[in-house]
């Protein structure tokens, strides 16, 4: 079907406000430059696709493909060790761990002092608390505000351990639960006191994981809702996304 050829610039207008349209748009779209029939639509979506024009972001949702690969965050020795030697002595728990200096690939300003997040599912995280603190130093348990302005900002590194809200979006590296994009995303957005260090570069840090990244809306927003924060998160987003349009 040769005839069916379709190139970057023919798909422009449709992205020319927004960095995400909805399968009736391309539907429709397709429909008007082709004179075509449904049936010849899912083949043509699918092409566009494998001819890597287009990436799925959702559930019946496309953008434009920019190259963008999926997220694999750095994992240092340390991360690995502590993630091992709780599965070791709390083989059912449900954890992740990351370090908060896997965000500095997206700020302009980078940061020298770092957590070691340990997220544990709740009725494990005075466990891994006790496990942890007696292998390592600086470790705090949900920390208040006070610990973080007092104690963990001024520590090159520290060792956090938070409860892990259910059904957050995580993937295992090299046998190792982590973060993901859409994850680590909500929280930083989430937890303002925790995450401070970042919150004057929150709107780069969207911009730049949207250019380099695919990211899953409805994983994203799914997330946002475990955390009571759907509407917030969707707004900041669409905020960011439309001030890029603004600058170009």
């Amino acid at each position: 079907m040769t005839q069916y050829q379709i190139h970057n610039q023919d798909l422009a207008p449709l992205f020319a406000t927004q960095t995400e349209v909805a399968m009736a748009d391309i539907d429709k779209f397709l429909i008007e430059r082709f004179k075509i029939n449904n049936e010849k639509l899912s083949y043509l979506r699918y092409k566009l696709v494998k001819e890597g024009l287009l990436e799925r972001t959702g559930y019946k949702k496309y953008s434009i493909r920019k190259n963008r690969t999926s997220y694999i965050p750095d994992l240092t020795p340390k991360e690995k060790k502590i993630f091992n030697t709780i599965k070791t002595n709390k083989p059912y728990l449900n954890i992740c761990v990351w370090r908060t200096s896997i965000l500095n690939e997206f700020t302009r300003h980078q940061v020298g002092k770092f957590m070691i997040m340990v997220e544990v599912e709740r009725v494990g995280v005075e466990a891994v608390f006790d496990l942890l603190r007696d292998k390592y130093s600086n470790v705090f348990l949900t920390p208040t505000d006070k610990e973080i302005d007092f104690y963990i900002s001024a520590l090159d590194e520290a060792i956090v351990i938070v409860s892990l809200v259910s059904e957050a979006p995580t993937q295992v590296i090299d046998g190792i639960e982590t973060i993901t994009i859409e994850k680590v995303l909500v929280d930083i957005l989430t937890d303002d006191k925790l995450y401070q260090t970042f919150q004057s570069e929150r709107s780069r840090i969207i911009h730049e994981a949207n250019t380099k990244y695919i990211i899953n809306k409805n994983t994203l927003l799914r997330y946002a809702g475990r955390r009571k924060k759907r509407e917030f998160i969707e707004q900041k987003f669409q905020s960011v996304i439309a001030q890029e349009y603004i600058e170009k």
